[in-house]
């Protein structure tokens, strides 16, 4: 059986030296896989409309339609600094695209993912900020601008970003994910795994049907190039792509 691979927060960006390490990772692990699903936040900030692509967008985009072509399905949930990406790339390259969450189910893992930037109750600037920016109304106000325009608003959009929710993501909301999670596990699932908080954790949750129910933070890829991995009914595990 192959694997379910699991990658979040790679914050790709122009001239980037990681977009070819993830390249790496992508021809190197990633074609092995069954699955593999983005966590989100792959690029610091990445629109759906074809005409604001940038060069290290297209790139990856390119090695994610081999992996297509080689049967690996490709996930992505979008995260905060993911816009609108299932108007345009469901099912090219990717088999689902979703802000919510995905669901997969590998031996008897059954497996609830989410890029986990809502889970933090607390943080109500960062939440009303994203209910904003991702609204059909400013998406209709922003299809509609030049393509250099929009890369401007990108840009600003990026800065903007980055000063929302410093204050909650730098303290892991321990209770708050503990009681999303106890609502996953209550819908049959055996693990929770999230990206957006960058640091990797592993909570254990007890067990049940044989497997230990957890929580799984997968780490910023950009900071070690961690992956998260299910195999079988193997327990997941964390693994450094070395390149």
């Amino acid at each position: 059986m192959n694997p379910l691979v699991i990658v979040a927060d790679a914050h790709l960006t122009r001239e980037d030296p990681e977009v070819d390490v993830f390249l790496a990772f992508l021809e190197k692990v990633a074609i092995h896989a069954g699955t593999l699903a983005v966590l989100g936040d792959l690029f610091n900030i990445w629109f759906g409309e074809p005409r604001f692509a940038l060069p290290h967008h297209e790139k990856v985009l390119a090695a994610f339609e081999r992996l297509a072509r080689s049967d690996v399905r490709i996930l992505y949930i979008e995260g905060n600094r993911d816009f609108h990406l299932r108007r345009t790339l469901l099912g090219r390259p990717f088999q689902a695209v979703t802000e919510d969450h995905l669901v997969e189910t590998i031996g008897g893992w059954r497996v609830w993912m989410t890029h986990g930037d809502e889970i933090n109750l607390e943080d109500r600037p960062y939440r009303m900020w994203k209910a904003f920016s991702k609204s059909t109304i400013v998406y209709g106000v922003f299809s509609n601008l030049p393509g250099a325009w929009g890369t401007s608003l990108g840009e600003r959009l990026e800065r903007e970003l980055a000063g929302t929710n410093i204050r909650h993501k730098s303290r892991f909301p321990e209770d708050h994910c503990l009681a999303y999670a106890r609502r996953v596990f209550e819908q049959g699932c055996h693990a929770l795994v999230l990206g957006h908080f960058h640091e990797e954790r592993e909570i254990p949750c007890g067990e049940r049907d044989g497997h230990r129910l957890g929580v799984y933070v997968v780490p910023a890829w950009r900071d070690a190039h961690r992956y998260l991995t299910f195999e079988g009914d193997a327990p997941p595990r964390f693994v450094t792509f070395e390149g």
